[in-house]
């Protein structure tokens, strides 16, 4: 049961490195959605870019709690295992520089899993947006969904993680517990391979307990060329990858972590939970794979298909489907107003 007397206050964690402009238009937004909960910045930037950061941090002293940590020798897993540390409260969300989280969105989440202590997990729907000339402020040129319904209610650790292998999203930006944040963060801090963290954080949060949907617009993420490496970038999961010594030192980690998880907690033998760590990690990065390559040709074919007066009929159907998926996802009334206060806050330069 929801207390109400709570505020239910948590921490959005924000990693960054040389792209002050993208965390002060961040802020900018939880500044314009009278955000309550405390922002960690933990900077890895330059000097140059550290100042341009903390320069204008005054101009939210008194409408935002922020928290800013400049860590210039640390990458992005260390940086984001050092901030869990420094959290406060009790509930932590995952954001990058360039993305947002809807701070009502953020409490919803954090009440849920306030009253049910076998969930690890939980978060709302999602939205790629992308812009003219990769702008920060501009109008939405594309628009797509990254999450719709995503949840897990499985009792059993290894039916879980089976079943996220084959559901997988990056609840890594999902609403945790903070002590369980910083659990996961200390396992991946050290690895060597970006993408097999990214799997590790995921994979192990699943393990922890289930992960519930909350009917809401939870998260917005951009895209654009400066994204630099990462999950929604064009080489990320390419096949050369997979066969890197990193990725197999890293597939290890992963794969004893999981499975001893598994292992203890459903009391099942350390060679079939190593089994079924092998399979999950097969399964998710070939879904990986797979998603990148038809998103990226999906993009391509859509801007292609705006510039041609020869329009394949079944190309023609898939982007109707698409868009007509797109329109129901926004029209949901728990998602509309937050959407569209976005897309205000964007096509006017914040200046809502």
């Amino acid at each position: 049961m929801i207390d109400t007397k709570k505020t239910y206050k948590s921490a959005i964690l924000i990693p960054t490195m040389n792209r002050p402009d993208f965390v002060l238009r961040q802020l900018e937004f939880y500044k314009k959605t009278n955000c309550q909960h405390t922002i960690y910045i933990g900077d890895s930037s330059s000097e140059i870019n550290r100042a341009k950061l903390v320069n204008n941090l005054d101009q939210y002293s008194e409408s935002l709690n922020i928290k800013y940590f400049h860590w210039p020798n640390k990458n992005d897993r260390e940086a984001v295992a050092d901030l869990g540390k420094e959290v406060e409260e009790d509930y932590c969300a995952l954001v990058g520089d360039d993305d947002f989280l809807i701070p009502s969105s953020i409490t919803r989440c954090a009440e849920f899993l306030d009253s049910n202590l076998d969930y690890a997990t939980a978060q709302g729907k999602a939205l790629l947006f992308s812009t003219k000339n990769d702008d920060l402020y501009a109008k939405i040129k594309d628009l797509s969904i990254y999450w719709d319904i995503k949840q897990l209610h499985d009792d059993s650790v290894a039916r879980r993680v089976q079943n996220f292998s084959k559901k997988y999203w990056v609840n890594l930006f999902s609403i945790h517990r903070t002590k369980d944040f910083i659990v996961c963060s200390e396992k991946t801090r050290d690895l060597s391979e970006r993408g097999l963290a990214e799997f590790l954080y995921c994979f192990y949060f699943i393990a922890l307990g289930k992960s519930k949907y909350i009917d809401c617009l939870y998260l917005i993420r951009q895209m654009h060329s400066e994204r630099g490496l990462s999950p929604l970038s064009p080489t990320f999961y390419g096949e050369e990858r997979l066969h890197s010594n990193e990725w197999r030192d890293s597939a290890e980690i992963f794969i004893e972590t999981i499975s001893s998880y598994i292992s203890d907690t459903d009391k099942i033998s350390s060679i079939k939970a190593r089994k079924i760590s092998k399979l999950c990690l097969q399964n998710v990065s070939q879904k990986k794979i797979d998603k990148s390559w038809v998103f990226r040709m999906f993009i391509k074919i859509k801007s292609l298909i705006k510039r041609s007066d020869f329009l394949n009929t079944n190309i023609r159907l898939l982007i109707k489907s698409h868009d007509d998926l797109l329109k129901t996802f926004i029209d949901n009334p728990n998602v509309k107003d937050n959407f569209i206060f976005f897309e205000q806050f964007i096509q006017s330069k914040g200046k809502i």
